[in-house]
């Protein structure tokens, strides 16, 4: 091999490594707006929320809390038992009352009867499980000799109601929380929906993208490569929420589920920024 073949061979090898080593294009900035970020008001900006909240409030005993969402314990009369239409006629007077105090927009569809669940115990079949049905096992378990061992058990009874969209889209959302104490004769409202995210235009970064970042990611993690396997991942679009200290974002994410191994059941990615956002291995959030 000549000097003129080995010189063109050193200048063929260097612009193929140049190229394998070069950056992708950058991605361009996500939109004005995005992500939606909830934070603690100023002091001046939850003093003008209580104001229109004080104009509403009927109960001493809710409050605002930091980000201007109600919280707190109404009163429940002695004589009142919990039944199926207390429960849901209570929940349905706190919405009706406090809807946007509580972060559940005006076009935000709710049906009570199918949307507000209670986790019953293990010995009840251990899942969520809709208001009626909860109260009809009840009472089956109300004919058996060991009822009067647990029904002490029944006495608080915590519903919730959880947010399944946001903006008309999926959402991963949050719940609201109920819980009727027969022994205090008391109702408490936690938690919040959120009524309002910006919904980008496009994906900055595509289902292809997060493809490519979800087998990276794998490799990663457990050393196998599944890119050649791609094709039988799971995917769908959902808002998600992630939480910076005191702020609360809402981000629009591709969920990826790669079925091809065990022990990855999802991966949140940004569509807007690529992060990997959350993911969950052998079923335990990292």
């Amino acid at each position: 091999m000549n000097l003129k073949t080995i010189f063109l061979c050193l200048v063929f090898t260097a612009i193929l490594s140049f190229g394998c080593e070069k950056e992708p294009d950058p991605k361009p900035l996500p939109e004005p707006g995005y992500p939606t970020t909830y934070q603690p008001l100023t002091q001046a900006e939850w003093a003008a929320r209580n104001a229109e909240f004080q104009k509403i409030n009927n109960y001493d005993g809710l409050n605002l809390n930091a980000y201007g969402f109600v919280e707190g314990e109404i009163p429940l009369g002695k004589e009142d038992s919990l039944t199926a239409a207390f429960v849901l006629q209570k929940i349905e007077h706190v919405i009706e009352e406090y809807k946007s105090f509580l972060g559940i927009s005006e076009s935000q569809p709710i049906n009570l009867t199918n949307d507000v669940s209670i986790h019953i115990p293990g010995y009840m079949g251990g899942s969520s499980t809709p208001v009626e049905y909860y109260f009809q096992t009840m009472e089956e378990f109300k004919k058996e000799d060991f009822w009067p061992e647990i029904k002490s058990e029944f006495a608080v009874q915590t519903y919730y109601l959880l947010q399944r969209t946001i903006e008309g889209k999926k959402f991963h959302g949050t719940n609201i929380y109920f819980t009727f104490n027969s022994n205090t004769h008391s109702l408490k409202i936690e938690r919040n929906w959120f009524p309002k995210a910006h919904i980008p235009g496009n994906e900055i970064y595509t289902l292809g993208d997060a493809f490519a970042i979800t087998c990276r990611f794998i490799k990663n993690e457990n050393g196998v490569d599944l890119w050649e396997k791609k094709h039988n991942f799971h995917s769908s679009k959902e808002f998600i929420l992630t939480y910076t200290n005191s702020a609360i974002e809402v981000r629009e994410c591709w969920k990826i589920e790669p079925a091809e191994l065990d022990g990855i059941n999802y991966v949140f990615i940004d569509t807007q920024t690529g992060e990997i956002l959350r993911w969950c291995i052998e079923c335990y959030y990292i």
